[in-house]
Formats: structure tokens, sequence, C-alpha cells
């Protein structure tokens, strides 16, 4: 770990932000993920790419639509702004959550166990 004091608050990030998640998820929530995604790797050191959300999972919303008329064409309204399947989302927030869980246990582990005698084959 590079910094201890700035991955405990990168960790603080990522929980508020997981357990506030929007039911659009939009490009500017999006960004905030990647910032506390960046937060993450320069604390750790380590890369927290294949969590991120790529840009072509990102579309429009659709607003509305206009039926075709006897004479016009039908016509769909899309928002500016980009958003995210929520479930898409959600796996990416879950598989980080659980592999953060990991890294948790695996730290405690090396430090309880770093002090032990190392162990004896037997045989």
């Amino acid at each position: 770990m590079q910094n201890e004091r700035e991955w405990r608050l990168a960790l603080a990030e990522f929980e508020a932000l997981r357990k506030n998640v929007p039911p659009s998820v939009s490009d500017s929530f999006v960004a905030e993920y990647h910032a506390v995604l960046d937060l993450m790797a320069g604390a750790s050191g380590e890369s927290f790419d294949k969590f991120r959300i790529s840009a072509t999972a990102m579309a429009p919303q659709l607003l509305g639509a206009e039926p075709p008329g006897r004479r016009t064409p039908g016509k769909k309204r899309y928002t500016t702004e980009r958003f995210c399947d929520p479930k898409d989302f959600q796996r990416k927030i879950d598989a980080l959550a659980n592999s953060l869980s990991v890294f948790e246990f695996l730290k405690i582990m090396h430090v309880t166990h770093s002090n032990s005698p190392p162990l004896r084959t037997i045989g």
C-alpha cells in the first residue's frame, strides 16, 4: 500500500458513492465514479481499469417519440447527456466491492501472519 491514509479516504468515497447510486446513471455520475477509481489507484499503486465504465456503454436516453403521420416520418427525441444501463453499473460496483473485500482480507492476513514463524513442512 503506497499511502494508507489516502487509501482509507478513497474507500470512504467509494462506499458513499456505492450507497447513493441514482436510478439513472449519467455521464457526470460515471465521471465521479472514475475519479474515485483514480484515487484508489493513486493510493494503492494498483490498476482499477477493469472496473471502469467504457464509453461504448454510455448512450443518450429516449425522451419520447412521435408516431409517423400520413406525410411525416416518426421522430424520436433523446437526451443530450449520455447514460449507462443501471444494471451494468451495479455489476461493476459489486465486482469492485467484492474485489476490495478480498484485497482487505489478504492485507489483514499478511499483517497478522508477517510476525509468525514460517510454517514447517511435515515429512
